[in-house]
């Protein structure tokens, strides 16, 4: 038995699909334009001298961690972090030293998010991470964002998926290190980590494991003295340093020359070149672990 619809209910179809295409391009073409329009508004700033160095401080203290790119394998469940041990006091909240701290950090913010894309080697993980609309965006004093996705379900109000990210502290502002010379506000102490913000699916949202589900059970209920706390320390300035998979190393090194990025990236200090080496492996283990499923 064959089925065939009426002609005026076939082209009412069709036209409905047509409607749904067309939205679904201008809402796309939207949100690029509007990522363009930020990133070429002209910048009230720039980074100064000061924070262009504590970014280079950064970048060196993320080589001195480990020579030995192996350590990204430590923990295959888990590549590319590793875990660091802090003497610290736990902050009050609604102190005045908390919020002097939460004043610093939102005043340099912006500027180190422009100081970390301006350096070559930053430059270089910031587009292999986040790409070159996360790196415009960087470049105007704002958290990377993407459109990853946008799903189509009948009834339903049409929707992107939105990659982002915004900058973490590793060990974070509500406590007092007194083992660590380094303000908390200091750029070693921050990442660009992905962030997922809305719905129960929190399975992409690194900073919530790390700190609702390790580093918040340490400082609940805390003494008043200092106590050991570890925290979760990435081996990259981004988390996670890539934001695709690849199946081998000359695939990497074509997606870093494709966005601008040296295949061996520019000098980062007194050890010479940025270890690529670690870098491709973690690369090569997060390809296996999360975009081969």
């Amino acid at each position: 038995m064959r089925l065939s619809l009426h002609p005026s209910l076939a082209k009412n179809n069709y036209i409905f699909i047509l409607c749904i295409y067309v939205y679904v391009l201008i809402y796309v073409t939207t949100s690029y334009n509007v990522v363009c329009l930020m990133a070429k508004r002209a910048k009230t700033s720039v980074p100064g001298p000061k924070m262009i160095n504590a970014v280079s401080e950064m970048l060196r203290k993320l080589e001195d961690i480990s020579a030995d790119p192996s350590i990204v394998g430590s923990c295959p469940e888990l590549p590319g972090i590793v875990l660091d041990k802090v003497e610290a006091t736990v902050l009050d909240r609604n102190g005045p030293e908390y919020a002097r701290v939460t004043r610093e950090y939102e005043r340099l913010r912006t500027e180190y998010f422009q100081a970390l894309v301006a350096h070559p080697v930053g430059r270089g993980l910031a587009l292999v991470a986040v790409g070159p609309e996360g790196v415009e965006m960087m470049e105007c004093g704002r958290p990377p964002s993407s459109i990853a996705e946008v799903r189509i379900v009948p009834g339903k109000a049409t929707r992107g998926r939105h990659e982002s990210y915004n900058c973490h502290h590793i060990v974070p502002k509500s406590v007092r290190s007194v083992s660590n010379t380094l303000s908390v506000n200091h750029p070693a102490n921050f990442v660009v980590a992905k962030t997922t913000r809305k719905g129960r699916d929190q399975s992409e949202n690194p900073h919530h494991f790390w700190h609702s589900l390790f580093l918040h059970p340490q400082t609940h209920n805390a003494p008043d003295q200092p106590i050991p706390i570890y925290v979760v320390r990435p081996l990259f300035p981004f988390y996670p340093p890539i934001t695709q998979g690849y199946k081998s190393v000359e695939e990497l090194r074509k997606k870093l020359a494709s966005v601008g990025a040296p295949p061996r990236c520019p000098k980062s200090g007194r050890k010479g070149y940025w270890n690529f080496q670690r870098l491709r492996t973690t690369a090569l283990m997060l390809s296996q672990k999360s975009f081969t499923r």
